[in-house]
């Protein structure tokens, strides 16, 4: 075999390799997308809840961000954002015409706050949760803490001699 030939062989079989690996990882998108399907269906009731003067709201094919804030100005200040995903695994050590990713049970909801003074700074957290309702309970939670602030501040402004209002 001359080695023009085996240089054609290596050639195709890591070709083969590449297309094996694609297969998966198109693959692993696909089963990320069916399980992602529940939990957007529970995100969008939620969202059409919730007054969108304090969201915004992007949707993939098996992620969501949302972020809740105000408009200002300047346009919508971000105090909280969550990223949403069905969980998964990197597998570094995955040979040629492996998957890279792993599916793994329940989901990832990377949460990340923002507080702008005194100065400004970020807090991130990854947070698991094993179903679809966790994570919604989680999210309710922590968007009707930040809105009921925003009305709070809003409601004492227009009426700054309530009872309510901040001494």
């Amino acid at each position: 075999m001359s080695l023009k030939d085996e240089i054609d062989k290596l050639t195709r079989a890591e070709r083969e390799h590449l297309e094996q690996r694609d297969a998966k990882e198109y693959e692993f998108d696909e089963l990320q997308k069916v399980r992602f399907l529940p939990l957007r269906a529970f995100l969008e009731q939620v969202i059409k809840a919730v007054d969108p003067a304090y969201l915004r709201v992007e949707f993939k094919d098996h992620q969501a961000t949302i972020e809740v804030g105000k408009h200002w100005d300047k346009g919508f200040e971000v105090d909280i954002r969550w990223c949403i995903e069905p969980m998964s695994t990197a597998r570094p050590e995955a040979e040629a015409g492996e998957a890279l990713f792993e599916a793994q049970p329940g989901f990832s909801t990377e949460e990340v706050e923002t507080f702008r003074l005194p100065e400004f700074k970020q807090f991130e957290h990854t947070y698991t949760f094993e179903t679809e309702e966790e994570v919604v309970q989680h999210i309710l939670k922590r968007m009707a803490e930040y809105i009921a602030h925003y009305q709070y501040i809003e409601e004492t402004t227009r009426n700054p001699n309530s009872n309510d209002a901040v001494s």
